[in-house]
């Protein structure tokens, strides 16, 4: 039996335990949980050094934009720094694009063509 106060998204045992163990939000973070989905982060300072501590170049690569099987032979060398920068940001230019034209047509879409009549 669950207390009434016991919420399964807030009190998950087996995340608790990883956000113990999760200290540095910098190497590991879950900010949110369902059963749904999950929210979280895992070597944003690693990102954050790839991105020469560029924010927006390192979300690239935190959520999953940047696909690093496809990154250039030539940036697996330690001294490429600047070439991933500019390899991100072609990245990120072509995400925020992206999004900026999916908005564009949602912001088009007349909602009323989709009323199916139910709520007449």
């Amino acid at each position: 039996m669950q207390k009434d106060d016991y919420d399964a998204d807030q009190n998950n045992p087996f995340v608790s335990s990883l956000r113990e163990e999760a200290t540095d939000p910098d190497i590991a973070a879950i900010t949110g949980f369902s059963r749904s989905e999950v929210d979280y982060r895992v070597c944003r300072a690693d990102a954050l050094k790839r991105a020469g501590g560029d924010e927006r170049l390192a979300a690239v690569i935190l959520d999953g934009w940047a696909q690093l099987h496809n990154m250039p032979a030539e940036l697996l060398e330690e001294e490429a720094a600047e070439g991933w920068v500019v390899w991100l940001r072609k990245i990120a230019d072509e995400r925020d694009a992206a999004m900026a034209a999916r908005m564009a047509e949602m912001a088009e879409l007349d909602l009323e063509d989709l009323d199916d009549g139910s709520a007449s």
